[in-house]
């Protein structure tokens, strides 16, 4: 879901869904990785071993979005 802030050129973005393992609620999140941070996607009941690595490159323009939808 992305929702424009009035009258900026901002824009928020929530990005949810539920683990493929157990169901439960997952939530985007930045880890330690090597020499830097790296965004993973993680279940709320068990983070230490249902998580993904996410690429945060992949995401559309959310302009594109709003522009189709009036």
């Amino acid at each position: 879901m992305s929702n424009r802030i009035p009258h900026d050129n901002m824009y928020k973005t929530a990005i949810g869904g539920e683990c493929g393992l157990c169901k439960n609620p997952v939530k985007l999140t930045n880890k330690k990785s090597g020499n830097g941070r790296c965004a993973v996607i993680e279940c709320t009941y068990n983070p230490d071993q249902h998580w993904m690595q996410y690429d945060t490159t992949v995401l559309n323009d959310v302009g594109d979005d709003f522009r189709n939808r009036r």
